[in-house]
């Protein structure tokens, strides 16, 4: 199973909001992740980047 590590990239930085991740939805302007095991992280403003799959990398920045 592939299990996303998510990043929000804030200027010169990426900064991890969440582990585990294995989805990811867009709820008007914020981003909702949900782990594994249930957890749901809302990453408000944020629109999705990137998804690396081979990476298990997944990309927000801001709006």
């Amino acid at each position: 199973m592939c299990e996303f590590t998510v990043y929000l990239r804030l200027k010169d930085e990426l900064r991890v909001v969440a582990k585990s991740v294995v989805k990811a939805i867009t709820d008007g302007l914020d981003v909702k992740l949900i782990s594994l095991l249930g957890n749901v992280v809302t990453v408000e403003g944020a629109a999705i980047e990137s998804v690396d799959v081979p990476n298990e990398k997944l990309i927000l920045v801001k709006r």
